[in-house]
């Protein structure tokens, strides 16, 4: 190769080299972008989650004390049964 022909080459390997260091350190600030919404996507998933759960303990709360109240009412009917066969 030609001395002369050494530093155009020179200066497309320096402005490769910057186009990449460009190129990486976007990828890097995109990647980290990426993170950041996928951890508050998660952040966000687990509140409606816990919420939903918490919606769900009460819902069940409120199904025992209806079949307690249920079961009272059956004992009624059975001890009344019972003393009328008396």
């Amino acid at each position: 190769m030609q001395p002369e022909m050494l530093i155009p080459f020179g200066g497309l390997v320096a402005a490769f080299g910057g186009l990449l260091l460009a190129t990486c350190q976007f990828l890097k600030s995109e990647i980290k972008a990426s993170e950041t919404r996928l951890r508050e996507e998660m952040k966000a998933s687990e509140a409606r989650q816990r919420e939903a759960l918490s919606e769900v303990k009460g819902e069940l709360h409120t199904v025992k004390e209806e079949l307690e109240g249920l079961g009272d009412k059956l004992d009624r009917v059975v001890e009344s049964l019972l003393a009328s066969r008396a």
